[in-house]
């Protein structure tokens, strides 16, 4: 059983380097930890216009899926590492499902 940290958060922040570069702001939309097991389960957090998520995982590798109804699981979605973050573009109404890599 992996912990999987997830956050919505906007990109509307500039790094501060002269660049354009896009951040994303210091205050999420939403944040939740979820105890992954070995079924698939939704996060409940809905993406919003704008939004970025960002996951990550501890305690084990996890699979992420992103859809209107996603279920995480092999050739489903993304494998992330025990220890790894990635974030990923949301897409407005979209969820999250995660569940532990067997």
């Amino acid at each position: 059983m992996a912990k999987v940290h997830v956050t919505l958060a906007r990109v509307g922040a500039r790094a501060d380097t002269g660049s354009t570069l896009p951040i994303t702001d210091a205050e999420p939309v939403a944040a939740k930890t979820i105890d992954t097991t070995g079924a698939s389960q939704d996060t409940t957090l809905v993406a919003v216009e704008g939004t970025v998520w960002t996951i990550t995982a501890s305690g084990g590798p996890v699979w992420a899926a992103f859809g209107t109804a996603p279920a995480a699981g092999p050739d489903t979605g993304w494998m992330i590492g025990n220890g790894e973050t990635r974030s990923f573009g949301a897409k407005a109404g979209q969820r999250l499902a995660v569940r532990d890599v067997a």
